[in-house]
């Protein structure tokens, strides 16, 4: 997802709503479900994606984009201003997103390579 206070969320919200996008890949967006939810509802864009919460696992089939929620924003964050919180946040997603993407890879190949898989999921942050 990005900065939560930067326009991450929004690229974010528009890219998944895409049929290109969602023709090439299924969205796993890594961020914030209830900033996202906001953004969409002030945008007028899509929402409505299923949430796993972290701790919880990934379905192994997907067919629909789904927010891994991490519930990591301490503090206020403001549209466009830059915060601690909000650099902790985006710093968490990047962290989350690897994280993923080794447990993907763990699962389906036997070597460290990231590009050793073809899967039909793709870790957004």
């Amino acid at each position: 997802m990005g900065d939560p206070a930067g326009i991450g969320p929004e690229v974010v919200l528009k890219a998944i709503a895409e049929e290109d996008i969602r023709r090439a890949c299924v969205p796993v967006v890594i961020g914030d479900a209830q900033l996202l939810a906001h953004t969409a509802r002030t945008l007028d864009l899509q929402s409505g994606y299923d949430i796993i919460r972290s701790g919880e696992p990934i379905p192994e089939q997907l067919s629909e984009p789904i927010i891994f929620h991490l519930d990591n924003i301490n503090g206020v964050i403001e549209p466009g201003i830059e915060s601690a919180a909000a650099g902790k946040a985006a710093a968490s997603y990047i962290e989350a997103a690897v994280e993923l993407c080794r447990r993907i890879c763990d699962g389906f190949c036997c070597c460290e390579s990231a590009h050793c898989f073809n899967l039909n999921a793709r870790v957004v942050s």
